[in-house]
């Protein structure tokens, strides 16, 4: 029996509400540890913003409107500005912020069907529109709560966040691509942090359940530390 996406995607999604507690909890008014770094609230501000993207994708999709599009097509300035607009925000606000970012995001997959869910993200694209949630999902709350620990300097913490949202992509989701790419993202992980014992075997596997990686893995910088070991070309 084939398993309900939606199901599954929410799912997924409840889930992020334990992965986002102690960004929460550490969320306050001071200002950045080091210069460079983010808070806590800078990362839930971020999250926020792209919940509410994708929650306002979803919509249109169902509802047949216009797609929005963001109006900064460079991602590192986009995600620069986003920072800049929301810097001067109250803790107070921006954990309401995240909460009804979560509560939007939750309410658009419910209304949407499986076969929308499971329907093109775009013209032309092979992609189905339920891999979005991922992106603004738990995928991408899990990534910044990597980086907020490792801006701390627990690299334990960050490792346990890595795994942890490649144990809810693979408790969750039958689909043999997706959970290929939350392997090899996990693999993305330890190559940009020094463990490339522990990047390659996961990378391998990936690219044996998803050829289409390959693609992805010769121009990624991520895995400049071991593409030499990939045999991309066999």
């Amino acid at each position: 029996m084939v398993s309900q996406v939606r199901d599954s995607v929410l799912a997924a999604l409840a889930a992020t509400r334990q992965l986002e507690s102690p960004l929460l909890q550490a969320c306050d008014d001071s200002p950045a540890g080091r210069p460079g770094t983010w808070t806590a609230k800078d990362h839930l501000a971020h999250i926020a913003h792209y919940r509410e993207y994708g929650a306002a994708v979803l919509e249109a999709v169902r509802t047949g409107a216009p797609v929005p599009e963001d109006a900064e097509a460079d991602l590192d300035r986009r995600n620069a500005r986003i920072l800049d607009e929301n810097r001067g925000l109250a803790a107070t606000d921006v954990r309401k912020q995240a909460a009804a970012s979560y509560d939007r995001l939750v309410r658009a997959v419910e209304l949407c069907s499986e076969a929308i869910l499971r329907g093109p993200l775009s013209a032309g694209s092979n992609a189905p529109l339920w891999w979005l949630v991922s992106g603004c999902g738990w995928g991408h709350v899990g990534q910044h709560l990597a980086h907020w620990y490792k801006d701390r300097d627990d690299w334990p913490a960050a490792e346990e966040a890595a795994r942890r949202v490649h144990e809810v992509e693979m408790s969750s989701f039958e689909d043999a691509r997706h959970r290929a790419a939350a392997t090899y993202n996990l693999g993305c992980f330890y190559a940009t942090n020094g463990r490339p014992e522990e990047a390659l075997g996961l990378v391998q596997e990936a690219l044996a359940h998803a050829a289409d990686l390959r693609d992805v893995a010769r121009r990624d910088p991520d895995v400049d530390s071991i593409r030499h070991l990939l045999a991309l070309d066999a």
